[in-house]
């Protein structure tokens, strides 16, 4: 019985000391279990790039105290991880560079708050404008920008290849930013159409043609004028532009033959003495100018119309008159008893001429016709009259015969008594010809004559010009140039003074000198 009773109070004791032990244990773990804390949010709903998030949390008790830790690298939570109570932590979440999404924990005591972040998503860009308009001239202030905008500030992008006209740098940009591109001058005239490959995109350039009007298309001219404007427009200082002339009657001041831009063109022509209109075209790139111009033809008329001279040698003139001083004349006669000095055998406007006649040794009359363009002058030199018969030696004055005897006396007027002759002149050149090369050359004579004795020289050629005084009294020389005969044949000419004639021959070009001269 004892021991029974025994036993019982042993088992009674260790289920006392059993229970009292888990009455301490159970105190212990219901003050532990009195702390709890509530986050707000529950759960980080980050951003793929990343940022700072305030967690708030709510102590069951102000004596309950935390510590604060990250599971993962790629959360990081203040330096102070410890506290008491209530409190607020921020934790910074660093961006999320992967293709994948992730999650981790923010450890709070041992309750986790979970962070959820979704991968980056795929960069988007977009143009600020997909084309631009560019005039022919080029882009305004020597560039102009498009803007890329990208989807994220880390996505990179590249600009690419471009046209060749147009001008831009390759390489690899960050997030947002500006492309520069330059284009030059369009100097066609057909419009032009380039690209730039930028983030991937196609920016398109479209740019305009040279424009280049002309005004007027259409000029006339009288006969008279000389110049009017035509004024050239281009949408560019760079546009370009040609002139072609059809006409040589037809030129352009300035004289160039093309240029650039707006500017205005002198169209000059010349007088028009054709006699009829003529017109012709004046191309300005694609663009036809056309001129007409009226006619205003030369006239020419000469004073006196008619010469008529004596036999003997000796020199006159006449007068041409023209209606322009620019109209051109020339004097042409076949006679060789008449010279002309090759200086005055052609000329402009308004002038005299002066001819020189060789003496008519014969009997006959000889006339000729000057021309000098549209106008004539006749000319006439009379002939030599013979000279009066000489009253036989010793003869009867018939108008001092006796009437017969037988018949009444008639009282006669004695005969006049003839004027004593004029001392006669008589005159010889020191040589009669002179032979000559084909080139300019000069050359003299000498004049014998008395002192009383008057004469003048003429040449019948035109390439024969007197170079001295072509006249004179008494004793003198003749001094004379001849022009290059460009001929093959030689040539002869005189020159008379005083019925001498004096011979020049001069030779014709050689046939190898002809065709240098040619080249």
């Amino acid at each position: 019985m004892r021991k029974s009773i025994f036993v019982r109070g042993v088992v009674c004791a260790i289920a006392c000391a059993i229970i009292g032990a888990a009455g301490i244990a159970f105190a212990v773990t219901a003050q532990a279990q009195q702390c709890t804390f509530t986050p707000s949010p529950a759960v980080v709903e980050a951003g793929h790039s990343g940022g700072t998030y305030t967690i708030n949390f709510t102590a069951s008790g102000s004596t309950c105290n935390w510590n604060i830790s990250s599971a993962d690298d790629w959360i990081t939570v203040p330096d102070t991880r410890k506290g008491t109570g209530t409190g607020t932590i921020v934790v910074t979440v660093k961006p999320n560079t992967g293709t994948a999404a992730r999650q981790g924990r923010v450890v709070l005591n041992r309750q986790y708050i979970w962070v959820n972040q979704p991968q980056r998503p795929p960069c988007t860009y977009r143009l600020g404008q997909t084309s631009k308009s560019v005039p022919a001239g080029g882009t305004p202030g020597n560039y102009d920008t498009v803007l890329v905008t990208a989807s994220d500030a880390k996505c990179t992008w590249s600009v690419g290849e471009a046209t060749p006209w147009i001008q831009t740098t390759p390489g690899t940009k960050t997030g947002s930013a500006s492309v520069r591109y330059a284009i030059g001058a369009n100097s066609s005239g057909s419009t032009r159409t380039g690209t730039i490959k930028i983030a991937g995109q196609t920016f398109t350039v479209t740019q305009e043609a040279c424009t280049c009007t002309v005004s007027p298309t259409s000029l006339s001219f009288s006969g008279n004028d000389h110049n009017k404007s035509v004024h050239i427009t281009t949408n560019s200082a760079d546009c370009k532009w040609t002139i072609d002339e059809t006409a040589s009657w037809i030129g352009i001041q300035p004289p160039a033959k093309s240029g650039t831009g707006t500017r205005y063109l002198s169209v000059a022509v010349q007088p028009n003495r054709t006699g009829t209109t003529r017109s012709a075209v004046v191309r300005i790139n694609n663009t036809a100018v056309n001129v007409i111009q009226a006619a205003d033809p030369c006239t020419y008329a000469v004073s006196p119309a008619s010469i008529d001279h004596s036999a003997s040698s000796g020199g006159t003139g006449f007068s041409v008159t023209t209606n322009h001083q620019d109209c051109p004349w020339t004097v042409e006669t076949t006679a060789s008893w008449i010279g002309i000095a090759s200086n005055a055998r052609s000329g402009k406007g308004n002038t005299s001429v002066h001819i020189q006649f060789m003496e008519n040794r014969s009997t006959a009359t000889r006339s000729t016709v000057i021309k000098v363009r549209t106008a004539s002058v006749n000319v006439t030199q009379q002939g030599r009259t013979t000279a009066p018969a000489t009253q036989a030696s010793g003869g009867t004055d018939p108008t001092s015969a006796q009437v017969s005897a037988g018949s009444p006396s008639v009282s006669r007027a004695p005969a006049a008594k003839a004027s004593p002759a004029a001392p006669s002149c008589s005159y010889s050149l020191s040589k009669t010809s002179q032979n000559l090369g084909q080139g300019d050359a000069r050359g003299s004579f000498s004049v014998k004559t008395d002192s009383g004795c008057e004469w003048k020289a003429v040449a019948n050629a035109p390439w024969i010009i007197i170079a001295s005084a072509s006249s004179g009294k008494g004793k003198g020389t003749v001094k004379f140039t001849v022009e290059e005969n460009r001929g093959s044949s030689p040539r002869t000419g005189q020159i008379a003074v005083a019925g001498q004639t004096f011979n020049i021959n001069q030779k014709g070009q050689k046939t190898g000198n002809k065709e240098k001269k040619r080249k």
